[in-house]
Protein backbone atom coordinates (compact mmCIF):
# COMPACT_ATOMS: atom_id res chain seq x y z
CA UNK A 1 0.00 0.00 0.00
CA UNK A 2 3.00 2.65 1.05
CA UNK A 3 4.16 1.85 -2.37
CA UNK A 4 1.22 2.38 -4.43
CA UNK A 5 0.83 5.96 -2.15
CA UNK A 6 4.78 6.35 -3.18
CA UNK A 7 3.43 6.13 -6.59
CA UNK A 8 0.80 8.32 -6.73
CA UNK A 9 2.48 11.07 -5.37
CA UNK A 10 5.64 10.73 -7.81
CA UNK A 11 3.26 10.61 -10.46
CA UNK A 12 1.22 13.61 -9.18
CA UNK A 13 4.66 15.74 -8.50
CA UNK A 14 5.64 15.24 -11.99
CA UNK A 15 2.20 16.11 -13.35
CA UNK A 16 2.47 19.63 -11.26
CA UNK A 17 6.01 20.08 -12.12
CA UNK A 18 4.98 20.03 -15.70
CA UNK A 19 2.23 22.60 -15.00
CA UNK A 20 4.52 25.00 -13.48
CA UNK A 21 6.60 24.85 -16.28
CA UNK A 22 3.94 25.31 -18.59
CA UNK A 23 2.98 28.67 -16.75
CA UNK A 24 4.01 31.79 -18.31
CA UNK A 25 7.02 33.03 -17.19
CA UNK A 26 7.52 36.45 -16.02
CA UNK A 27 10.28 38.41 -17.67
CA UNK A 28 11.85 41.60 -15.71
CA UNK A 29 10.86 44.74 -16.40
CA UNK A 30 11.81 46.51 -19.99
CA UNK A 31 13.67 49.49 -19.10
CA UNK A 32 14.70 52.60 -21.73
CA UNK A 33 17.13 55.35 -20.63
CA UNK A 34 19.14 58.04 -22.00
CA UNK A 35 22.77 57.51 -20.79
CA UNK A 36 24.20 60.91 -21.14
CA UNK A 37 20.78 63.17 -19.35
CA UNK A 38 21.44 64.10 -15.96
CA UNK A 39 17.86 65.60 -15.61
CA UNK A 40 18.54 69.33 -16.28
CA UNK A 41 17.76 71.25 -19.33
CA UNK A 42 19.93 70.97 -21.80
CA UNK A 43 21.13 74.15 -23.22
CA UNK A 44 21.90 74.37 -27.12
CA UNK A 45 22.05 77.27 -29.43
CA UNK A 46 19.76 77.62 -32.52
CA UNK A 47 21.81 75.38 -35.33
CA UNK A 48 23.47 73.02 -32.91
CA UNK A 49 23.57 69.91 -31.96
CA UNK A 50 22.34 67.73 -29.62
CA UNK A 51 23.75 63.85 -29.06
CA UNK A 52 21.74 61.82 -26.74
CA UNK A 53 22.74 58.13 -25.75
CA UNK A 54 19.63 55.69 -25.21
CA UNK A 55 20.04 52.01 -24.02
CA UNK A 56 17.09 49.74 -23.90
CA UNK A 57 17.00 46.49 -22.61
CA UNK A 58 14.04 43.62 -23.06
CA UNK A 59 14.77 39.59 -22.19
CA UNK A 60 11.85 39.70 -24.65
CA UNK A 61 13.57 41.26 -27.52
CA UNK A 62 13.36 44.66 -28.26
CA UNK A 63 11.33 45.58 -31.42
CA UNK A 64 11.19 48.97 -31.96
CA UNK A 65 12.20 52.56 -30.23
CA UNK A 66 10.46 55.74 -31.23
CA UNK A 67 11.66 59.30 -30.95
CA UNK A 68 9.02 61.89 -30.28
CA UNK A 69 9.72 65.46 -30.78
CA UNK A 70 7.10 67.58 -28.54
CA UNK A 71 4.65 64.62 -28.93
CA UNK A 72 5.44 63.67 -32.55
CA UNK A 73 6.74 60.69 -33.64
CA UNK A 74 10.03 62.15 -36.25
CA UNK A 75 11.41 58.81 -36.13
CA UNK A 76 11.15 55.11 -35.75
CA UNK A 77 13.85 52.49 -35.22
CA UNK A 78 13.45 48.89 -36.06
CA UNK A 79 15.74 46.78 -33.84
CA UNK A 80 15.57 43.45 -34.50
CA UNK A 81 15.65 41.03 -31.75
CA UNK A 82 18.47 42.32 -29.60
CA UNK A 83 18.15 42.04 -25.88
CA UNK A 84 19.94 45.22 -25.34
CA UNK A 85 19.99 48.23 -28.58
CA UNK A 86 22.24 50.88 -28.15
CA UNK A 87 21.65 53.67 -30.02
CA UNK A 88 22.55 57.50 -31.00
CA UNK A 89 20.42 60.07 -31.63
CA UNK A 90 21.04 63.83 -32.75
CA UNK A 91 18.96 66.55 -32.58
CA UNK A 92 19.44 69.38 -34.60
CA UNK A 93 18.10 72.88 -32.86
CA UNK A 94 15.99 74.54 -35.78
CA UNK A 95 18.07 77.59 -37.39
CA UNK A 96 14.97 79.65 -36.99
CA UNK A 97 14.08 78.90 -33.07
CA UNK A 98 13.73 81.62 -30.82
CA UNK A 99 15.89 82.03 -27.47
CA UNK A 100 13.98 81.12 -24.73
CA UNK A 101 12.45 78.14 -26.32
CA UNK A 102 11.83 74.96 -24.89
CA UNK A 103 11.83 71.41 -26.89
CA UNK A 104 10.82 68.52 -25.58
CA UNK A 105 12.10 64.99 -26.26
CA UNK A 106 11.02 61.47 -25.44
CA UNK A 107 12.10 57.92 -26.25
CA UNK A 108 9.61 54.85 -26.14
CA UNK A 109 10.39 51.20 -26.75
CA UNK A 110 8.41 48.78 -27.44
CA UNK A 111 9.25 44.74 -27.08
CA UNK A 112 8.34 41.37 -28.04
CA UNK A 113 5.73 40.96 -25.80
CA UNK A 114 4.16 44.11 -26.15
CA UNK A 115 5.53 46.18 -23.47
CA UNK A 116 6.46 50.00 -23.61
CA UNK A 117 8.10 51.62 -21.49
CA UNK A 118 9.47 55.48 -22.07
CA UNK A 119 12.19 57.71 -20.67
CA UNK A 120 11.80 60.94 -18.64
CA UNK A 121 11.06 63.65 -20.73
CA UNK A 122 14.14 65.50 -22.09
CA UNK A 123 14.16 68.97 -22.48
CA UNK A 124 16.32 71.36 -24.96
CA UNK A 125 16.56 75.19 -24.04
CA UNK A 126 17.57 77.28 -26.71
CA UNK A 127 20.29 79.48 -25.47
CA UNK A 128 24.17 79.97 -25.72
CA UNK A 129 24.72 77.04 -23.93
CA UNK A 130 27.68 78.74 -21.85
CA UNK A 131 28.73 82.26 -20.04
CA UNK A 132 31.34 84.15 -19.10
CA UNK A 133 30.51 87.03 -16.65
CA UNK A 134 32.67 89.09 -13.99
CA UNK A 135 33.09 87.20 -10.92
CA UNK A 136 35.06 88.70 -7.86
CA UNK A 137 35.96 86.41 -5.03
CA UNK A 138 38.95 87.16 -2.25
CA UNK A 139 39.71 90.55 -3.38
CA UNK A 140 39.84 88.74 -7.01
CA UNK A 141 38.77 89.21 -10.12
CA UNK A 142 38.22 86.61 -12.75
CA UNK A 143 36.37 85.85 -16.10
CA UNK A 144 34.21 82.85 -15.25
CA UNK A 145 33.03 80.54 -17.40
CA UNK A 146 30.29 77.91 -17.36
CA UNK A 147 29.07 75.65 -19.29
CA UNK A 148 29.31 73.91 -23.02
CA UNK A 149 31.77 75.96 -25.28
CA UNK A 150 29.73 75.40 -28.66
CA UNK A 151 32.22 78.03 -30.76
CA UNK A 152 35.77 79.28 -30.59
CA UNK A 153 37.24 80.88 -27.79
CA UNK A 154 40.58 82.11 -26.82
CA UNK A 155 41.65 82.83 -22.63
CA UNK A 156 44.05 85.51 -23.10
CA UNK A 157 47.03 85.91 -20.27
CA UNK A 158 45.49 89.09 -19.24
CA UNK A 159 42.88 87.90 -17.30
CA UNK A 160 42.07 85.27 -14.64
CA UNK A 161 40.21 82.41 -15.85
CA UNK A 162 37.69 80.98 -13.51
CA UNK A 163 36.29 77.08 -14.58
CA UNK A 164 33.26 77.45 -12.39
CA UNK A 165 32.01 73.65 -12.03
CA UNK A 166 31.99 71.33 -15.45
CA UNK A 167 32.76 72.91 -18.04
CA UNK A 168 33.19 71.55 -21.93
CA UNK A 169 34.39 72.12 -25.22
CA UNK A 170 32.31 70.80 -27.86
CA UNK A 171 32.44 68.75 -31.38
CA UNK A 172 33.96 71.65 -33.67
CA UNK A 173 35.06 74.19 -31.21
CA UNK A 174 38.24 75.30 -30.23
CA UNK A 175 39.71 76.36 -27.17
CA UNK A 176 42.79 78.17 -27.49
CA UNK A 177 45.00 79.32 -24.19
CA UNK A 178 47.64 81.89 -24.89
CA UNK A 179 51.23 81.44 -23.21
CA UNK A 180 51.70 82.78 -19.62
CA UNK A 181 47.44 82.30 -18.92
CA UNK A 182 46.59 80.56 -15.75
CA UNK A 183 42.95 78.72 -15.83
CA UNK A 184 42.14 78.72 -11.84
CA UNK A 185 39.13 76.13 -11.19
CA UNK A 186 36.51 76.86 -8.54
CA UNK A 187 36.45 74.69 -5.31
CA UNK A 188 33.56 73.39 -3.66
CA UNK A 189 33.29 72.53 0.28
CA UNK A 190 30.91 69.81 -0.81
CA UNK A 191 32.42 66.64 -2.15
CA UNK A 192 29.80 65.57 -4.91
CA UNK A 193 30.68 69.04 -6.52
CA UNK A 194 33.72 69.44 -8.56
CA UNK A 195 35.08 71.62 -11.58
CA UNK A 196 37.02 70.40 -14.69
CA UNK A 197 37.86 70.84 -17.96
CA UNK A 198 36.58 68.44 -20.66
CA UNK A 199 37.14 68.61 -24.33
CA UNK A 200 34.90 66.61 -26.20
CA UNK A 201 35.24 63.98 -29.31
CA UNK A 202 35.84 66.63 -32.29
CA UNK A 203 36.52 69.35 -30.17
CA UNK A 204 40.17 70.87 -29.53
CA UNK A 205 42.30 72.33 -27.07
CA UNK A 206 45.12 74.41 -27.90
CA UNK A 207 47.51 75.08 -25.10
CA UNK A 208 50.61 76.03 -26.17
CA UNK A 209 53.29 77.79 -23.60
CA UNK A 210 56.61 78.25 -23.23
CA UNK A 211 59.56 77.15 -20.54
CA UNK A 212 59.09 81.18 -19.02
CA UNK A 213 55.78 81.68 -20.14
CA UNK A 214 53.73 78.29 -18.97
CA UNK A 215 50.33 77.60 -18.93
CA UNK A 216 49.11 76.53 -15.63
CA UNK A 217 45.77 74.94 -14.68
CA UNK A 218 45.48 75.14 -10.67
CA UNK A 219 43.19 75.99 -7.48
CA UNK A 220 41.12 78.92 -6.49
CA UNK A 221 43.18 78.59 -3.48
CA UNK A 222 46.69 78.88 -4.50
CA UNK A 223 45.19 82.64 -4.74
CA UNK A 224 44.78 82.56 -0.73
CA UNK A 225 47.93 80.17 0.22
CA UNK A 226 45.77 77.21 0.99
CA UNK A 227 45.70 74.80 -2.07
CA UNK A 228 45.61 70.86 -1.33
CA UNK A 229 45.54 68.10 -3.93
CA UNK A 230 42.24 67.37 -4.93
CA UNK A 231 40.84 70.49 -4.34
CA UNK A 232 39.26 70.26 -8.43
CA UNK A 233 38.99 67.07 -11.12
CA UNK A 234 41.58 67.60 -13.89
CA UNK A 235 41.49 68.24 -17.65
CA UNK A 236 39.75 65.96 -19.78
CA UNK A 237 40.30 64.83 -23.70
CA UNK A 238 38.71 62.78 -25.35
CA UNK A 239 38.85 61.78 -29.55
CA UNK A 240 37.66 59.44 -32.41
CA UNK A 241 40.97 57.05 -31.76
CA UNK A 242 40.66 52.99 -31.68
CA UNK A 243 40.18 51.69 -28.17
CA UNK A 244 39.29 48.21 -27.09
CA UNK A 245 36.28 49.34 -25.20
CA UNK A 246 34.37 49.48 -27.87
CA UNK A 247 34.05 52.00 -31.17
CA UNK A 248 31.98 54.67 -28.76
CA UNK A 249 32.57 54.54 -24.82
CA UNK A 250 30.61 56.83 -22.31
CA UNK A 251 32.12 57.61 -19.51
CA UNK A 252 31.39 60.51 -16.77
CA UNK A 253 28.64 61.59 -19.50
CA UNK A 254 31.43 62.25 -22.16
CA UNK A 255 31.98 59.80 -25.02
CA UNK A 256 35.35 58.93 -26.78
CA UNK A 257 36.62 56.50 -29.28
CA UNK A 258 36.41 55.35 -33.26
CA UNK A 259 38.20 54.55 -35.86
CA UNK A 260 40.19 57.64 -36.57
CA UNK A 261 43.71 56.23 -35.47
CA UNK A 262 45.47 60.04 -36.43
CA UNK A 263 42.96 61.52 -34.81
CA UNK A 264 44.11 65.68 -33.71
CA UNK A 265 42.31 66.55 -30.52
CA UNK A 266 45.13 69.82 -30.36
CA UNK A 267 48.61 70.69 -28.71
CA UNK A 268 49.81 70.61 -24.82
CA UNK A 269 52.77 72.13 -24.72
CA UNK A 270 54.83 73.38 -21.63
CA UNK A 271 51.86 73.12 -19.33
CA UNK A 272 51.02 72.41 -15.61
CA UNK A 273 48.31 71.10 -13.46
CA UNK A 274 48.25 71.22 -10.30
CA UNK A 275 45.88 70.13 -7.37
CA UNK A 276 43.97 67.87 -8.93
CA UNK A 277 42.01 64.70 -8.35
CA UNK A 278 38.41 64.92 -6.74
CA UNK A 279 35.82 62.61 -7.11
CA UNK A 280 38.35 59.91 -8.74
CA UNK A 281 39.48 62.34 -11.41
CA UNK A 282 43.09 62.18 -12.83
CA UNK A 283 44.94 65.43 -13.40
CA UNK A 284 45.03 64.51 -17.20
CA UNK A 285 42.87 62.21 -18.51
CA UNK A 286 43.76 61.32 -22.24
CA UNK A 287 40.56 59.09 -23.54
CA UNK A 288 40.51 57.50 -27.34
CA UNK A 289 42.90 60.13 -27.86
CA UNK A 290 44.35 60.18 -31.49
CA UNK A 291 48.30 60.76 -32.81
CA UNK A 292 48.03 64.04 -34.23
CA UNK A 293 47.87 64.98 -30.86
CA UNK A 294 50.67 66.62 -29.46
CA UNK A 295 51.32 65.99 -25.81
CA UNK A 296 54.68 67.42 -24.26
CA UNK A 297 56.47 69.05 -21.63
CA UNK A 298 53.03 68.18 -19.51
CA UNK A 299 53.90 68.02 -15.40
CA UNK A 300 50.99 67.02 -12.98
CA UNK A 301 52.06 68.51 -9.46
CA UNK A 302 50.10 67.22 -6.36
CA UNK A 303 47.71 65.21 -7.60
CA UNK A 304 45.45 63.07 -5.36
CA UNK A 305 44.47 60.47 -7.79
CA UNK A 306 46.71 59.99 -10.83
CA UNK A 307 49.02 62.68 -12.59
CA UNK A 308 47.93 60.58 -16.61
CA UNK A 309 45.06 58.59 -17.39
CA UNK A 310 45.12 56.98 -20.90
CA UNK A 311 42.20 55.02 -22.35
CA UNK A 312 43.03 53.25 -26.11
CA UNK A 313 44.00 55.72 -28.36
CA UNK A 314 47.21 56.65 -30.66
CA UNK A 315 48.79 59.36 -28.77
CA UNK A 316 52.66 59.75 -28.02
CA UNK A 317 53.67 61.59 -24.65
CA UNK A 318 57.04 63.27 -24.31
CA UNK A 319 58.72 65.21 -21.64
CA UNK A 320 56.12 64.71 -19.09
CA UNK A 321 56.38 64.39 -15.15
CA UNK A 322 54.29 63.28 -12.09
CA UNK A 323 55.25 64.88 -9.10
CA UNK A 324 53.82 63.72 -5.42
CA UNK A 325 51.11 61.81 -7.51
CA UNK A 326 48.97 60.09 -4.86
CA UNK A 327 48.06 57.05 -7.03
CA UNK A 328 49.35 56.08 -10.51
CA UNK A 329 51.79 57.98 -11.90
CA UNK A 330 50.28 56.85 -15.97
CA UNK A 331 47.91 54.14 -16.12
CA UNK A 332 47.28 53.42 -19.69
CA UNK A 333 45.02 50.51 -20.91
CA UNK A 334 41.85 49.74 -23.26
CA UNK A 335 44.09 48.94 -26.44
CA UNK A 336 46.73 52.16 -26.08
CA UNK A 337 49.27 52.23 -28.65
CA UNK A 338 51.59 54.85 -28.33
CA UNK A 339 55.33 55.97 -27.69
CA UNK A 340 56.87 57.51 -24.56
CA UNK A 341 60.32 59.38 -24.17
CA UNK A 342 61.92 61.34 -21.23
CA UNK A 343 59.59 60.56 -18.16
CA UNK A 344 60.03 61.40 -14.54
CA UNK A 345 57.74 60.32 -11.84
CA UNK A 346 58.61 60.83 -8.44
CA UNK A 347 56.35 61.34 -5.20
CA UNK A 348 56.73 60.97 -1.18
CA UNK A 349 53.39 59.34 -0.52
CA UNK A 350 53.28 56.09 0.94
CA UNK A 351 49.67 55.32 -1.34
CA UNK A 352 48.55 52.54 1.35
CA UNK A 353 46.58 54.65 4.22
CA UNK A 354 45.80 52.73 7.49
CA UNK A 355 43.46 51.61 7.83
CA UNK A 356 42.06 51.78 4.18
CA UNK A 357 43.89 50.92 1.55
CA UNK A 358 43.17 54.14 -0.59
CA UNK A 359 45.84 53.33 -3.40
CA UNK A 360 46.88 50.18 -2.28
CA UNK A 361 50.27 49.05 -5.00
CA UNK A 362 49.68 52.39 -6.56
CA UNK A 363 52.61 52.06 -9.24
CA UNK A 364 54.38 54.66 -11.16
CA UNK A 365 53.74 53.19 -14.37
CA UNK A 366 51.19 50.43 -14.58
CA UNK A 367 50.29 48.88 -18.45
CA UNK A 368 47.00 46.80 -19.05
CA UNK A 369 45.40 45.04 -21.92
CA UNK A 370 41.63 44.07 -20.85
CA UNK A 371 41.63 42.17 -17.58
CA UNK A 372 39.29 39.70 -18.49
CA UNK A 373 40.53 38.74 -21.72
CA UNK A 374 44.08 39.21 -22.39
CA UNK A 375 44.55 39.35 -26.25
CA UNK A 376 41.48 41.43 -27.13
CA UNK A 377 42.40 43.66 -29.95
CA UNK A 378 43.06 46.85 -30.51
CA UNK A 379 46.10 45.85 -27.75
CA UNK A 380 47.82 47.84 -25.05
CA UNK A 381 51.24 48.34 -26.82
CA UNK A 382 53.64 50.56 -25.89
CA UNK A 383 57.73 51.82 -27.01
CA UNK A 384 59.41 53.84 -23.90
CA UNK A 385 62.81 54.73 -23.66
CA UNK A 386 64.46 57.18 -20.98
CA UNK A 387 62.25 56.80 -17.61
CA UNK A 388 63.23 57.92 -13.76
CA UNK A 389 60.88 56.52 -11.43
CA UNK A 390 61.54 57.34 -7.93
CA UNK A 391 59.31 56.18 -4.79
CA UNK A 392 58.86 57.38 -1.93
CA UNK A 393 61.82 55.43 -0.02
CA UNK A 394 62.42 51.58 1.13
CA UNK A 395 64.31 50.95 4.05
CA UNK A 396 64.57 47.21 5.48
CA UNK A 397 62.33 46.91 8.86
CA UNK A 398 60.49 50.22 7.89
CA UNK A 399 56.73 50.46 7.13
CA UNK A 400 56.97 52.64 3.53
CA UNK A 401 53.66 51.74 2.60
CA UNK A 402 52.82 49.96 -0.67
CA UNK A 403 54.35 51.79 -3.81
CA UNK A 404 55.61 49.80 -6.79
CA UNK A 405 57.84 50.86 -9.77
CA UNK A 406 56.80 49.42 -13.35
CA UNK A 407 54.15 46.42 -13.39
CA UNK A 408 52.89 45.21 -17.55
CA UNK A 409 50.01 42.74 -16.99
CA UNK A 410 47.14 41.37 -18.57
CA UNK A 411 48.28 41.11 -22.25
CA UNK A 412 49.89 44.50 -22.20
CA UNK A 413 53.35 44.75 -24.43
CA UNK A 414 55.90 46.36 -25.14
CA UNK A 415 59.44 47.69 -25.65
CA UNK A 416 60.71 49.23 -22.38
CA UNK A 417 64.42 50.84 -22.61
CA UNK A 418 66.86 53.08 -20.60
CA UNK A 419 64.96 53.34 -17.19
CA UNK A 420 66.11 53.77 -13.56
CA UNK A 421 63.75 52.43 -11.03
CA UNK A 422 64.56 53.33 -7.45
CA UNK A 423 63.12 53.92 -4.10
CA UNK A 424 59.85 51.43 -4.10
CA UNK A 425 58.40 49.38 -1.17
CA UNK A 426 57.14 46.77 -3.20
CA UNK A 427 58.50 45.48 -6.29
CA UNK A 428 59.76 47.98 -8.88
CA UNK A 429 59.92 46.02 -11.89
CA UNK A 430 57.00 43.42 -12.78
CA UNK A 431 56.03 41.48 -16.06
CA UNK A 432 53.27 39.32 -15.39
CA UNK A 433 50.41 37.26 -17.61
CA UNK A 434 52.32 36.50 -20.64
CA UNK A 435 53.07 34.09 -22.33
CA UNK A 436 56.80 32.70 -22.85
CA UNK A 437 57.38 32.95 -25.94
CA UNK A 438 56.27 36.55 -26.34
CA UNK A 439 59.44 37.39 -23.40
CA UNK A 440 62.31 39.57 -25.63
CA UNK A 441 60.36 39.26 -29.07
CA UNK A 442 57.39 41.07 -28.16
CA UNK A 443 57.56 42.48 -24.70
CA UNK A 444 61.33 43.30 -23.93
CA UNK A 445 62.70 45.23 -20.64
CA UNK A 446 66.05 45.93 -21.15
CA UNK A 447 69.12 48.52 -20.64
CA UNK A 448 67.79 49.48 -16.96
CA UNK A 449 69.13 49.89 -13.82
CA UNK A 450 66.89 48.91 -10.83
CA UNK A 451 68.13 49.37 -7.00
CA UNK A 452 67.44 50.04 -3.20
CA UNK A 453 63.73 48.62 -3.34
CA UNK A 454 62.46 45.97 -2.00
CA UNK A 455 62.21 43.86 -4.98
CA UNK A 456 64.29 44.88 -8.04
CA UNK A 457 62.35 42.12 -9.86
CA UNK A 458 59.26 40.86 -10.07
CA UNK A 459 57.58 37.22 -11.59
CA UNK A 460 59.12 37.51 -15.12
CA UNK A 461 60.74 40.36 -15.04
CA UNK A 462 63.32 38.35 -12.72
CA UNK A 463 63.21 34.74 -13.96
CA UNK A 464 63.15 35.48 -17.69
CA UNK A 465 64.76 38.95 -18.01
CA UNK A 466 66.93 39.57 -15.12
CA UNK A 467 68.04 35.66 -14.59
CA UNK A 468 68.63 34.91 -17.69
CA UNK A 469 71.95 37.30 -18.14
CA UNK A 470 70.97 37.47 -21.41
CA UNK A 471 69.85 41.58 -21.14
CA UNK A 472 71.22 44.87 -19.88
CA UNK A 473 69.85 44.56 -16.33
CA UNK A 474 71.92 45.84 -13.10
CA UNK A 475 71.28 46.49 -9.87
CA UNK A 476 73.92 49.66 -9.25
CA UNK A 477 73.16 52.94 -8.11
CA UNK A 478 72.95 56.05 -10.49
CA UNK A 479 74.91 59.16 -9.69
CA UNK A 480 73.09 61.73 -8.91
CA UNK A 481 69.61 59.75 -8.21
CA UNK A 482 68.11 60.12 -4.52
CA UNK A 483 64.37 60.75 -3.00
CA UNK A 484 65.07 64.14 -3.74
CA UNK A 485 66.77 64.70 -7.24
CA UNK A 486 66.08 62.73 -10.28
CA UNK A 487 68.82 64.62 -12.61
CA UNK A 488 70.98 61.55 -13.16
CA UNK A 489 72.08 58.95 -16.16
CA UNK A 490 74.68 56.90 -16.95
CA UNK A 491 75.81 55.36 -20.72
CA UNK A 492 73.81 53.07 -23.21
CA UNK A 493 74.69 50.77 -25.71
CA UNK A 494 71.07 51.28 -26.75
CA UNK A 495 69.58 54.98 -28.99
CA UNK A 496 65.96 54.91 -28.59
CA UNK A 497 66.07 55.97 -32.60
CA UNK A 498 65.91 52.51 -32.86
CA UNK A 499 62.21 52.30 -32.42
CA UNK A 500 61.50 54.88 -34.78
CA UNK A 501 61.89 58.53 -36.15
CA UNK A 502 59.37 59.77 -33.36
CA UNK A 503 61.94 59.21 -30.90
CA UNK A 504 65.02 61.87 -29.73
CA UNK A 505 68.64 60.54 -29.72
CA UNK A 506 69.30 59.50 -26.09
CA UNK A 507 71.91 56.73 -25.96
CA UNK A 508 71.62 56.96 -22.04
CA UNK A 509 69.69 55.48 -18.87
CA UNK A 510 67.72 57.62 -17.51
CA UNK A 511 64.91 60.55 -17.55
CA UNK A 512 67.13 63.93 -17.31
CA UNK A 513 70.64 64.54 -18.41
CA UNK A 514 71.98 66.98 -15.86
CA UNK A 515 73.92 68.59 -18.49
CA UNK A 516 70.64 69.21 -20.59
CA UNK A 517 68.10 69.22 -18.17
CA UNK A 518 64.35 69.77 -19.78
CA UNK A 519 62.95 70.33 -16.58
CA UNK A 520 64.87 73.76 -15.56
CA UNK A 521 64.38 76.90 -16.37
CA UNK A 522 61.05 79.55 -16.35
CA UNK A 523 58.41 78.71 -14.02
CA UNK A 524 56.71 75.71 -15.51
CA UNK A 525 58.25 72.92 -13.34
CA UNK A 526 57.78 72.32 -9.91
CA UNK A 527 60.30 70.29 -7.44
CA UNK A 528 58.36 68.24 -4.53
CA UNK A 529 58.79 70.93 -2.41
CA UNK A 530 56.74 73.73 -4.77
CA UNK A 531 59.86 76.10 -5.48
CA UNK A 532 60.62 76.07 -9.41
CA UNK A 533 63.75 74.16 -10.81
CA UNK A 534 66.57 76.81 -12.06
Amino acid sequence: MKLKLLSLFAVFSVVMAGCEREREIELPEATISVENYAGNAIIQEPSGEVELHIVSRSLAGVRKIDVLVDGSVVETIETGDLFTHDYAYTYNVPANANRGDEIQLVFTMEDKNGRTVSTPVITIKVEQPFNITDFTQGGNTFRKIHGRVNKDLTFTKEHKWLIDSIVSVDQGATLTIEPGTVVYFRTFSNNDRVSLLSIMRGGRIMAEGTRSEPIVFTSDKTLSGNAARGDWGGLAIHGFAPTNAGTTVIRDGFRYGGTVASDNSGRLRFVRIEYTGKRDRHALQLFGVGSGTTVEYIQSYESYNTAFRVRGGRVSLRYISGIQHGGYGIWADEGWQGNGQFWVFQTDIKATLVPVNYWNQARSIEFRNDDSFYEKQPRTTFRLSNITLIGNGYAEGTDSGTRRGIRIRTGSQGLLHNAIVTQFPSDAVRVEDLPIESLGTTTLIDNMHSYGNFANWGQEAQDHFFESGLYNLNETPVAGISLDTFTGIVDSPYNPTSMGSWFTSAPYIGAVDPRNDWTAGGTWFRNKDGSFRQ
